[in-house]
């Protein structure tokens, strides 16, 4: 499946996009600690029969550490 990713900071302005969670990730290897909102933007629609949806979340932590959070959606 084709899809864009969007990683938004906690005040609600997109930091960056990218085609993958690994993508977005290396991009937050380089922005503040703090809760990213990732959104999916899928070329086709998802199971749900929408295109967009909330991925999930991605903490980056005072030393560096990145956690995903992941909504749980079904496949």
């Amino acid at each position: 499946m084709c899809s864009t990713y969007l990683l938004v900071d906690s005040e609600g302005e997109l930091e960056s996009d990218g085609g993958s969670i690994e993508h977005l990730k290396g991009i937050l290897a380089y922005l503040n600690s703090g809760r990213y909102t990732v959104d999916q933007i899928a070329a086709h629609p998802l199971p749900s029969g929408h295109t967009a949806r909330r991925w999930g979340v991605l903490l980056k932590l005072e030393d560096g550490t990145i956690i995903e959070e992941p909504d749980p959606w079904d496949e």
